[in-house]
C-alpha cells in the first residue's frame, strides 16, 4: 500500500491510498533439521488494484493458487544463502496497464529508491577536505550472495491488457513511441496472450550466483526469448497492424473477468492524519433493541435473582425457625422472583441457610 498526496480522492480533503493489494490463503511451512531448512510458501490469491478517480484492477490471478513455492536451503550457518533448490508454480494471471498505472507505479518506485538521489552540498564539501583512503576507518564488511544450485519455475500464462496515450507516454523509448504513432497515437490491446514453459535452470556445477539483482537478471534474459514470441498474439489483440481491422481486435475482441474492487483501507486527514474506516455495524433495527431489551431484562432477572435468594438465606438465618421457615421463605421468592431454573450457587447459598436455621 502506497501513499501519495492527490494520488486517491475523497470527501472533506481526505486522500486514499493508490494502491491496495489483497492476499489470501497464506501458508508458511518451516522445518529446520541437521542445518538444513526447508520451507513450503502458498499464496491462494492475489489482487493489486488502483484506487482514486481511475479505478483500475492491475493484476490478478484466475486459477488458483497464485504461487506455490519450495524452498531447501543447505545450511543456516554461513553468510551467502545457499539454495539447494527452489520449486515453484503459477496460476494464471491478468494484468492491466495504463498511463495512469505505470505513472504511479514509477511514482512508487522512486519513493523506495533510498539514497539515489546523490550527496548534498555539505556532504561533498565535507568529502573533499580529507583523502578518500583515510575516511575509511575499517574494511566494507562482507555483502552476502546467492547461491542457487536449481531453479524449477512452472508453466504461466499471461493476459494483458493495456490503453496508452503515445503523445504522454513518455516513459517509453522514443523509437518505440515514433514506430507505433505511425499507425495510431493510442496504444490498444485486449487480451493478448504471454505464455511461459516449464524450465528448470542452474545446476550444482554451473549454480546461479551473485546478488539476487543479478540472478535475476540471468532468470529474465532466460525468458526474453519466449516473451518475444508472444508478438503474434500481440498483432491478434491490438491496433498495432492496421488501426486492428483486420484482427480479432476489432471483430471478437475479448472480454475481461469480472471481478470485485477492493475498497480503499486507510485515508489521510487535512492535517496528515492516518484514517481508518469504521468497523461496519449491521443494521439490527427493532429486532436488535427488541434482542437488547431481551438481553437487559435477562441480566436484570439474574440479579433479582441472586438478591431473593440471599435475602431468603438471612432470613432463615435471623428467625431462627427451622426448614418450614426455610421453605416459607423461599416459596415467598419464587412468587416474586422471575421463573428460570435456579443455579448451583443460589442452591448452595440456600442450604447454608437452612443448615444455620436448624443450629
Amino acid at each position: 500500500m502506497h501513499l501519495v498526496g492527490g494520488g486517491g480522492g475523497g470527501g472533506g480533503g481526505k486522500q486514499r491510498e493508490v494502491f491496495t493489494v489483497l492476499l489470501t490463503g497464506l501458508k508458511l511451512d518451516s522445518r529446520q533439521e541437521s542445518g538444513q531448512r526447508d520451507i513450503d510458501f502458498q499464496i491462494n490469491t492475489l489482487q493489486v488494484e488502483m484506487q482514486g478517480h481511475e479505478r483500475e484492477m492491475i493484476l490478478k490471478n484466475t486459477t488458483e493458487p497464485f504461487l506455490s513455492a519450495l524452498i531447501q536451503r543447505d545450511t543456516t550457518s554461513t553468510l551467502d544463502v545457499r539454495l539447494k533448490q527452489m520449486v515453484a508454480g503459477f496460476g494464471e494471471l491478468e494484468v492491466c496497464l495504463n498511463g495512469e498505472v505505470l505513472r504511479q507505479g514509477l511514482a512508487l518506485r522512486r519513493s523506495l529508491m533510498f539514497g539515489r538521489g546523490g550527496l548534498s552540498m555539505d556532504e561533498v564539501k565535507t568529502r573533499a577536505e580529507l583523502p578518500y583512503h583515510r575516511q575509511l576507518e575499517q574494511p566494507f564488511p562482507a555483502s552476502p550472495k546467492l547461491v542457487l544450485n536449481k531453479l524449477a519455475l512452472g508453466y504461466a500464462k499471461i493476459d494483458v491488457w493495456c490503453g496508452l496515450y503515445l503523445p504522454d507516454a513518455h516513459y517509453m523509448p522514443k523509437s518505440m513511441r515514433d514506430a507505433i504513432q505511425v499507425v495510431t497515437n493510442r496504444l490498444d490491446i485486449k487480451g493478448a496472450q504471454v505464455k511461459l514453459p516449464q524450465q528448470t535452470l542452474f545446476s550444482p556445477q554451473k549454480p546461479g550466483e551473485g546478488s539476487i539483482g543479478s540472478v535475476a537478471v540471468r532468470v529474465s534474459d532466460h525468458y526474453l526469448p519466449y516473451v518475444k514470441a508472444s508478438w503474434r498474439s500481440l498483432l491478434q489483440h491490438s491496433n498495432l497492424f492496421l488501426g486492428g481491422l483486420l484482427s480479432r481486435h476489432t471483430w471478437a475482441p475479448r472480454q475481461r473477468r469480472p471481478h470485485q474492487h477492493l475498497l480503499p483501507l486507510t485515508a489521510i486527514g487535512s492535517s496528515g492524519e492516518l484514517l481508518m474506516p469504521e468497523p461496519h455495524r449491521p443494521n439490527t433495527g427493532a429486532g436488535g433493541a427488541g434482542s437488547g431489551a431481551g438481553a437487559g431484562a435477562q441480566g436484570r432477572g439474574k440479579s433479582s435473582t441472586s438478591a431473593v435468594s440471599a435475602a431468603v438465606a438471612a432470613a432463615a438465618a435471623a428467625s431462627g425457625t427451622g426448614a418450614a421457615a426455610t421453605a416459607k421463605a423461599k416459596e415467598k421468592a419464587k412468587a416474586h422472583a422471575p421463573s428460570r431454573p435456579s443455579s448451583s450457587s443460589q442452591t448452595r447459598l440456600a442450604a447454608s441457610a437452612s443448615a444455620s436455621a436448624s443450629a
